[in-house]
């Protein structure tokens, strides 16, 4: 994963809530996931924030806004 990507985890009280995978190579999000009983603390739109924040300071690729 190191050499096509990078990934993340979220811990709650030593407990993984939540994960996210970018893939390179392949230019796409590998997964996003979020415990349930966790879905409404904003822990996945930080995850996402985080990835795609790497993803584009190592790609050509850049957010038009």
């Amino acid at each position: 994963m190191t050499e096509k990507g990078k990934g993340w985890v979220c811990e709650v009280n030593g407990q993984i809530v939540g994960f996210t995978i970018i893939d390179l190579l392949e230019n796409s999000v590998w997964a996003l996931f979020v415990d349930p009983d966790f879905a409404e603390k904003e822990i996945g739109k930080k995850l996402h924030k985080l990835m795609l924040g790497w993803y584009f300071q190592q790609t050509k690729y850049k957010i038009v806004l």
